[in-house]
């Protein structure tokens, strides 16, 4: 009968021993799958904000940004060496509602084209001219600059219980003085 009774409790230790190990296991993947999940965010950030750094840096003429939609239009030299100008918008559409939060998705058009966009979902983006204090100006005659915002989310759905604060994001924000517009005073 003590045989018996070892050998229960042998299996219920052992039992409890793999319960515990199993569960550190799956604790470890899902780090590994956030912290990937994180990094391939912010390269997808990394490399729109250079699209964008790019787009501007050529830009020939501005021509609006729109506060409601937050889109932005604009003139610029998109082909290397080319005087031609295109029109350039980037355009801010619905994406999906993660646990309550509306995210966006910024679409890139050059002449009316579809021409790429962010990969990843956003929950703010701003963009606005900025005057030669620094202040909005009123309008694109009157900017010597950008101010570039935008924040961005990784797209892991979470439990119901979350809040925005609880979201891994990445922000990038700048102020472009593109040299075609109205020098700094």
């Amino acid at each position: 009968m003590q045989f018996i009774y070892d050998n229960i409790i042998a299996v219920m230790v052992g039992g409890v021993v793999l319960l515990i190990l199993a569960s550190n296991l799956q604790a470890g993947q899902k780090e590994s799958i956030d912290a990937t999940a994180f990094y391939s965010l912010n390269r997808h950030v990394a490399s729109f904000k250079d699209v964008v750094l790019n787009d501007v840096r050529s830009l020939s003429r501005a021509v609006s940004v729109q506060e409601v939609d937050s889109s932005f239009q604009f003139f610029a030299r998109v082909s290397p060496g080319s005087s031609a100008e295109q029109l350039v918008e980037y355009r801010r559409t619905m994406g999906e509602v993660y646990d309550g939060v509306q995210t966006y998705r910024i679409e890139r058009f050059v002449d009316g084209q579809p021409d790429g966009g962010t990969a990843f979902q956003l929950f703010d983006w701003q963009i606005e001219f900025l005057d030669a204090s620094g202040a909005p100006a009123s309008g694109p005659d009157d900017a010597a600059g950008l101010h570039v915002r935008l924040d961005a989310m990784t797209p892991i759905t979470r439990s119901s219980a979350s809040s925005l604060s609880e979201f891994t994001d990445s922000r990038w924000e700048t102020v472009i003085h593109p040299p075609i517009l109205n020098p700094l005073i």
